[in-house]
């Protein structure tokens, strides 16, 4: 991820098919090919994963690791992602066979899963101009920016595609907030060219990160307000001392957001993501044995 931005921890299983766009269904008139090569991620015909969206881009991970990770940021983005038919002509369904383009996809009947949004076809669709690729063949190393205007597709296997678009949407319309406020800086002749006078004040640029972090704090503060479990307590007599102190542990480049308990016996940290640490149980705890 960038540097500031943040897992808001919504992800989805997803198909996901990807397709080349012409120059001006994309308002891009870059070239397709990269290196003289179409990159991989660009003619995607079905690829299984998670889709995940993050405060300032939308990341689909592939289950197979010789794909790349790929990252569409909001600011590539020539529109808003939106609902859509789960294939193209190109594409291929969820029973591995090519689809013809004169046959709609919610006639065909799909066996993965038994679930009712692959069969209506729907997805969520998503053109950039932009993407990158990295950590292909779980290597890490420098990355793939991929300038062609593609299109995506993700047929969600398990859920709707309804509550990951309304959050996509908000995060996009946040970032051309962003975008589309001016942060130059003019002056007069008689100011920028007189050499008598003091030297100008130049204000620095506004930022209108205000709205979008209003944005996240909304989505993640029902996860970051999940009670403690009390069932990772270790003792049975154990009485906790504080209500939940919302926090994080921060280490080299990583910083886990959670809550923090104080009991008779010890201090508990929850991440927010249950099983995200090291332990299994997915608790930190410093007793007073430990000079906690």
């Amino acid at each position: 991820l960038e540097h500031g931005e943040k897992d808001l921890h919504r992800d989805w299983a997803v198909y996901a098919s990807s397709s080349l766009l012409s120059a001006s269904s994309s308002g891009n008139n870059n070239g397709d090919n990269v290196g003289g090569i179409t990159a991989s991620s660009c003619q995607m015909k079905q690829m299984e994963g998670r889709l995940r969206i993050c405060s300032h881009s939308i990341v689909f991970e592939p289950r197979q690791t010789s794909r790349g990770i790929i990252r569409a940021p909001f600011r590539h983005m020539t529109m808003c992602p939106f609902l859509g038919g789960g294939t193209n002509t190109k594409s291929m369904d969820l029973t591995g066979g090519i689809l013809d383009g004169n046959v709609p996809y919610n006639n065909r009947t799909n066996t993965i899963g038994n679930n009712n949004n692959t069969q209506q076809g729907m997805a969520a669709i998503l053109r950039c101009d932009r993407h990158v690729v990295m950590k292909a063949n779980n290597v890490i190393g420098p990355y793939d920016y991929i300038q062609a205007p593609v299109e995506f597709r993700f047929v969600f296997l398990h859920s709707s595609p309804t509550s990951m678009i309304s959050l996509a949407k908000r995060l996009f319309e946040a970032e051309e907030a962003s975008n589309n406020k001016s942060s130059s800086v003019s002056f007069a002749p008689s100011v920028a060219f007189d050499t008598t006078s003091a030297p100008p004040i130049i204000p620095l640029p506004s930022s209108n990160n205000n709205s979008r972090d209003a944005i996240i704090e909304q989505i993640m503060s029902p996860t970051m307000n999940r009670p403690f479990d009390t069932t990772n307590f270790l003792h049975v007599q154990e009485h906790p001392l504080t209500p939940n102190l919302r926090c994080s542990i921060k280490t080299p480049l990583l910083e886990e957001k959670g809550c923090a308990i104080l009991t008779d016996y010890g201090l508990y940290f929850q991440p927010v993501v249950p099983g995200s640490m090291d332990n299994g149980a997915g608790n930190g705890i410093g007793s007073r044995s430990n000079k906690v």
